[in-house]
């Protein structure tokens, strides 16, 4: 448990907990930013928000 990418995904896990119970969507923001490949290959999780 001493790889700095264990507390990562453990935040991300725990973030992604929250916002789901929330029903928060990802900020616009980040389909701007992203990379188009990105946005093509993450076919998942909720729609990022208008």
């Amino acid at each position: 448990m001493t790889d700095p990418g264990f507390l990562f995904v453990a935040l991300r896990v725990a973030f992604s907990s929250v916002n789901g119970a929330l029903g928060v969507r990802p900020d616009a923001f980040f389909r701007e930013s992203a990379p188009q490949p990105v946005l093509d290959a993450v076919t998942f999780g909720r729609p990022v928000a208008s």
